[in-house]
């Protein structure tokens, strides 16, 4: 708990580029739960006439058609476009680096799709029942690296082997039931369960031999790449930066960057005196074919695009381009249904389990959720101690 850092009381809010202006994006509209038109006029993020067609909510009737819905129809049919384009997509660009076209509503927005069905208008809902996370926003003092630094400690290091897994295969043994695992060294080692923690299209490259159903359902889920740029400057090159934790970009602008965290402006120890780190993000649902440029080329980009939002002109001191390649999922449309079909064909298979972002939330606490169910469900499935090897990224 000593490691836990929160943002610098001194910076609050996120801004969203608009036209040639950054706008703060208002509170009541943080992830997305509306309580106050007052608030989103004042913001002049949107059009006298987009403004005016968010105030029609309460009078647009709810759904009664059964099943999933993307963001983007909810939204849109809801609010308006203008609500979707100039503050929905850049707001779940990125946190899901993903399209609202394709994103799943119950998966997304469980809470906000059921309020829909049981009080009809959004707005009317939660200016009585605020819908709140309860969530608060923290980080690691030493970085996000300090958790796994953390857990691998408390494993020891004789129980972690740091080879690729290349294949699992379930079997039977003297024993019981048991799992062959290949490593890419050629070795093989026989585990009474298995864990699966990586990537759905690599989870299912794993247990290719081992369910053809499962394989093909864990390869049905879309992954999407994401550039990171990260840019140091002295204080005085960047002193156009406003004082927030970041910005978001909406795709309607047509730059590259899609969202801006102002790092040592929002945690504390991030750089040192008299300098600000910025991180900038590229690609995701909407235009991943950037990620693939080059260093030189992303790193150009982004200061083009910084240049044009914040004037700001100097060179960085320091940069390092870090790509996410097809590490982050996509929740599309009926994405409930499929995980749990997956979850289904996972119990089939014995002493194993599923675990991670592909399934039931993307944030950290999500998958730490994640992962405690699945070694709940492989602690009850054994009947006897015995090896467990936990197959991760």
């Amino acid at each position: 708990r000593s490691s836990l850092l929160e943002p610098r009381a001194e910076t609050k809010g996120t801004l969203i580029l608009s036209g040639r202006h950054v706008r703060m994006l208002p509170q009541d509209f943080a992830l997305f739960t509306p309580r106050s038109l007052l608030s989103l006029a004042s913001s002049r993020l949107l059009s006298p006439t987009g403004i005016a067609r968010a105030a029609m909510e309460p009078f647009v009737p709810a759904r009664t058609a059964p099943g999933d819905e993307s963001l983007a129809s909810f939204v849109t049919r809801r609010f308006g476009r203008e609500v979707l384009d100039r503050l929905l997509q850049p707001l779940f660009g990125g946190l899901y680096s993903a399209d609202p076209a394709r994103l799943s509503m119950q998966a997304v927005l469980p809470r906000i799709h059921a309020l829909e069905r049981e009080r009809g208008s959004l707005l009317r809902a939660m200016r009585y029942a605020p819908v709140s996370s309860g969530a608060r926003l923290v980080t690691l003092r030493d970085g996000l690296g300090e958790l796994i630094d953390a857990i691998a400690t408390r494993i020891g290091p004789a129980a972690i082997i740091h080879d690729e897994v290349r294949a699992l295969r379930p079997l039977v043994a003297e024993r019981g039931p048991a799992w062959l695992v290949t490593l890419s060294s050629d070795r093989l080692l026989q585990a009474d369960a298995v864990i699966c923690a990586t990537p759905a299209w690599k989870a299912a490259e794993l247990l290719n031999h081992a369910s053809r159903e499962l394989n093909a359902l864990l390869r049905s889920i879309r992954y999407n790449s994401l550039a990171v740029v990260t840019l140091a400057y002295s204080v005085a090159d960047a002193a156009t930066i406003p004082s927030a934790h970041g910005a978001l970009v909406p795709y309607r602008e047509r730059k590259h960057i899609t969202a801006l965290t102002f790092s040592s402006l929002k945690y504390a120890a991030r750089a040192p005196s008299g300098y600000l780190l910025l991180r900038a993000y590229v690609g995701g649902g909407l235009q991943g074919e950037l990620v693939s440029r080059d260093d030189e080329e992303l790193e150009t980009m982004v200061r083009s695009d910084l240049r044009a939002i914040f004037g700001i002109v100097a060179p960085p001191r320091s940069s390092l381009v870090h790509r996410w390649t097809d590490a982050l999922p996509e929740y599309s449309v009926g994405h409930l249904e499929r995980v749990a079909e997956i979850e289904r064909h996972a119990k089939s298979l014995t002493n194993f389990a599923i675990a991670g972002a592909a399934y039931r939330g993307v944030g950290v606490s999500d998958c730490v959720r994640s992962g405690e169910r699945a070694a709940e469900r492989i602690a009850a499935a054994l009947s006897r101690g015995g090896v467990c090897a936990h197959v991760g990224t």
